[in-house]
């Protein structure tokens, strides 16, 4: 059996149709769609559970600290729980935890830290359509860690794209360079401003260039007093994330990020 393939050539559709001996007319690239991956069936679904406030934390670029953040708010609020949504390979948790409970319902692995619950995956993720809608848990808040970026979420299927185009509240994160606000200009260009809040690591304060590099839309978040800055950490720049407490030179901006969201309209 031959397959036609959505990205084929013109020809190699012509050479598709004569093998399959048809006997309609030529196939024509008018005539080739290739389906909305929103709309596609079978892509998992989420509903948060009566009084679960769900917030979306996205990293601007390449690591720029984003499941640290996604740690550090939850740390901050007390009771709440992490749902990271890499592969396991690129996970930031895996050493996190205080203790780890196995397997759960759709076979995410979870952990606690003291009154935060990590949850993450062990296979292989290769696109956010393919990551299971998260298991249930009674928590107040819960933190989604996207490994993909906000672009990338707007177009994909399942629950991470519903939360990307629904969610009320977006925590995009950037490096505190001038790459890091480019790339958090263009991001924050794709969504509402108004449930955003965004946090650049690196920098007490930015450096003269850095400001200069800010856009129309970061400089209005900066305006409005939402972008918080976090500085550079070395001891969990060396060792990445631990069972160790996170040090109060994070955990004080993410309660201020907190504070931010808590004040965003609903």
């Amino acid at each position: 059996m031959t397959t036609v393939a959505s990205f084929a050539s013109l020809d190699d559709l012509r050479r598709a149709f004569r093998a399959l001996g048809g006997d309609g007319p030529p196939v024509t690239a008018r005539q080739v769609s290739v389906p909305d991956r929103r709309t596609r069936t079978g892509s998992a679904r989420w509903v948060t559970a009566a009084g679960e406030w769900a917030v979306l934390v996205c990293g601007c670029g390449g690591s720029p600290g984003a499941t640290t953040m996604a740690l550090s708010l939850a740390t901050a609020a007390d009771r709440a729980r992490v749902v990271e949504t890499c592969g396991g390979l690129a996970s930031g948790l895996v050493y996190a935890a205080t203790s780890e409970l196995g397997t759960v319902e759709r076979q995410w692995l979870r952990g606690t830290r003291d009154a935060v619950v990590l949850e993450r995956r062990a296979e292989l993720v290769s696109s956010p359509d393919d990551v299971p809608a998260p298991a249930a848990l009674d928590a107040p808040l819960t933190i989604v860690d996207s490994s993909w970026d906000i672009g990338c979420l707007l177009e994909s299927a399942g629950w991470l794209g519903d939360l990307a185009r629904t969610a009320l509240t977006v925590v995009l994160v950037s490096r505190a360079t001038i790459p890091g606000l480019r790339r958090l200009e263009a991001t924050a260009s794709l969504i509402d401003l108004s449930r955003l809040v965004a946090v650049t690591v690196g920098a007490r304060r930015w450096p003269r260039p850095v400001e200069q590099a800010a856009g129309p839309m970061v400089r209005r978040l900066r305006d409005e007093g939402r972008i918080v800055l976090v500085p550079h950490e070395p001891g969990l720049a060396l060792a990445g994330l631990t069972p160790d407490p996170l040090p109060p030179s994070i955990l004080r901006p993410a309660q201020t990020v907190l504070t931010l969201l808590e004040g965003l309209p609903s």
